[in-house]
């Protein structure tokens, strides 16, 4: 019969006889890490299916029976045969932390009005494992966050690795946690508080846990970072962020440069730009060591005691990485074994905590390549914002209760004027993405499909193009101004649904060759403050259905030829050779004073009857 009750470390795998011969891994801050375990099974075969996906751990005790023993759990992920082994069949087990199970998932979709931690939170629901967040720093609320063909995994740690979140795990028997945290102070100190470097002989073994081979490590980095990026709802205002400091070496002037620096004002890229030094220089400054400290956990605080430099003793350290070794003697049939037959070594890296602790920089988000198309959609048949933003919603997006804010492209975009057409609501615009950037949309046009047909009948009016606009709301008209460019039947048209405008602050000129007609169904009004002249070669018909009036306020000419009719203000004046006047009735002429009437030659008066002054 096979026992782990007296070995140093023993497999916890629940429903099953598997016993631990071999473990080793890696855990760490900021990394996923996890653990291989070679195991035996006594009697029969490990039917995989029954433990892929379940939590395993491996207990370690410790050396000093006060501190507690260490816990390696994770998720089982990858089983593999090994073969006959003494004592049963053997078996290589890797485990990893819950986290890893997200680099399974590729998704596309855009996170809403949430900050960072939000947005991660959320994330972690949708998989329903355990996490803390021990985060004292302040998070913007994004607007949007896209997460673009990417894992989940990928994306999370990208978010992380911007804002300088770290991560680092709990582990437990049968459970573990993601821990968030951005301060170092905000960690636990390691069991115990302290540990010693002794030398690398064994006799400490089994006295106490110890460190010993302590190496630091230096790294050339820069010492100068600089970012930049634009905010178009504050165009000019100034954006360049710069933060320097001394890297320890000749070169720690050369300065790293990025743009977009992905940050709203200047304020805010000061201290993304310090974070990215930060950054640039974490890789710097590293310390190393070799010990059976079973109790150091990454993400732990530890005070160094005993190193012979008092530049590094006493000082407290943060264990930013760990891996483990530990190797079991074989079993043999009804032999336990002993702790005496275990080994184990570890392997640690720790930084000052003096030193912020950050995650290395993100790295570039996915890059769409090209454009893509989208639907407009939004409350209403038109809905924009002050920017003539419109609200789409991309193919990819599952998220149909949300959509994306984008800009859209003019053909010109002055202070108070240029061109402005907004999409609608329900047509496909064709967006850009600056630099390949998924959270940098830009709709530069729009596109008919089988829903949304064009104005005019294709591939038959293939010779006309124009605008035709739809009344909105309802959709009962349309403004239209349309080009026919059909060889000899050249046209344009111009069509206004209600009123049509025209401002013309200088010259208007208009020169029809042929002729041209004008129809108004209604009333007609005429007003010019200067001089009005009107030249016709041809007939000029006047045809006034019901009264004519002319108004001259000082005087009115007709004239035709030797004739003329000129009106004032106080007399009408008939010149002609020759005056005719002719009543089929009668004709009256009456002078409220006094009547002339004067012939040069002859003054004929003729009548039936001619009566005078009677």
């Amino acid at each position: 019969m096979i026992s782990q009750d007296d070995r140093l470390g023993k497999l916890h795998a629940p429903g099953t006889d598997l016993a631990l011969m071999a473990f080793s891994g890696r855990e760490g801050i900021n990394m996923i890490g996890g653990f291989e375990v070679d195991c035996l099974l006594p009697t029969g075969q490990l039917d995989a299916d029954d433990v892929l996906g379940r939590n395993l751990w491996v207990e370690m005790r410790t050396i000093d029976p006060a501190h507690p023993a260490r816990m390696f759990d994770g998720v089982l992920c990858e089983v593999r045969e090994l073969g006959p082994v003494w004592g049963g069949a053997g078996y290589a087990l890797v485990l990893r932390p819950w986290l890893w199970l997200l680099g399974l998932r590729t998704n596309q979709r855009i996170f809403h009005e949430q900050t960072p931690l939000q947005i991660l939170e959320a994330i972690f629901a949708e998989y329903g494992f355990p996490h803390d967040s021990l985060l004292q720093g302040s998070y913007p609320v994004l607007e949007y966050t896209v997460q673009y063909d990417e894992t989940d995994l990928a994306f999370a740690t990208r978010l992380m690795a911007h804002y300088g979140i770290n991560y680092c795990f709990r582990y437990e028997g049968g459970t573990h946690r993601v821990v968030l945290f951005d301060e170092v102070d905000s960690l636990p100190e390691v069991p115990g508080t302290t540990r010693p470097i002794r030398a690398t002989d064994r006799q400490y073994r089994d006295q106490l846990e110890h460190l010993h081979s302590w190496r630091v490590g230096r790294k050339v980095t820069t010492g100068r970072v600089a970012l930049t990026d634009y905010n178009f709802t504050a165009p000019r205002s100034a954006m360049l962020a710069e933060q320097a400091d001394s890297a320890g070496h000749p070169f720690d002037d050369i300065e790293s440069f990025q743009f977009p620096g992905r940050y709203p004002d200047q304020g805010a890229g000061r201290s993304l730009a310090q974070l990215r030094l930060n950054q640039a220089r974490a890789a710097d400054g590293r310390h190393r060591a070799q010990g059976d400290s079973l109790g150091l956990a990454a993400g732990l605080r530890m005070t160094l005691r005993d190193h012979p430099d008092p530049a590094i003793d006493g000082r407290s350290y943060l264990v930013t990485q760990a891996e483990h070794k530990y190797v079991s003697e074989g079993y043999r049939t009804g032999d336990g074994g002993t702790a005496d037959r275990d080994s184990y070594q570890g392997v640690f890296e720790f930084l000052d905590t003096d030193r912020p602790m950050v995650p290395d920089a993100a790295p570039a988000a996915p890059r769409v390549q090209g454009p893509q198309t989208a639907i407009v959609v939004g409350e209403g048949e038109i809905d924009c914002d002050e920017y003539g933003r419109i609200l789409v919603l991309f193919h990819w997006d599952r998220d149909t209760a949300k959509s994306m804010r984008c800009r859209v492209a003019q053909s010109s975009a002055g202070n108070g004027w240029g061109s402005m057409i907004v999409p609608r609501v329900g047509m496909e615009v064709v967006v850009e993405f600056i630099g390949g950037d998924p959270a940098c949309p830009l709709v530069t046009g729009c596109v008919y499909n089988a829903e949304n047909m064009p104005p005019f009948d294709l591939p038959g009016a293939n010779m006309v193009m124009g605008m035709k606009s739809n009344s909105t709301p309802g959709g009962d008209g349309y403004n239209e101004l349309v080009f026919d460019d059909t060889a000899g039947k050249e046209g344009v048209r111009l069509h206004a649904q209600y009123d049509l405008t025209a401002k013309v602050l200088h010259d208007q000129t208009w020169h029809v060759l042929n002729d041209r007609a004008t129809q108004i169904d209604n009333n007609d009004s005429l007003k010019v403050k200067g001089t009005r002249d009107s030249q016709i070669s041809g007939h000029d018909t006047l045809d006034v259905g019901r009264e004519l009036t002319i108004t001259a306020a000082e005087k009115i000419t007709l004239k035709v030829g030797m004739s003329s009719i000129v009106m004032d203000g106080s007399s009408i004046t008939l010149k002609s050779p020759t005056v005719e006047v002719k009543a089929g009735m009668e004709f009256k002429s009456e002078a409220g004073m006094m009547s002339q009437h004067k012939a040069g030659a002859v003054y004929d008066i003729k009548g039936a009857v001619v009566k005078i002054n009677t």
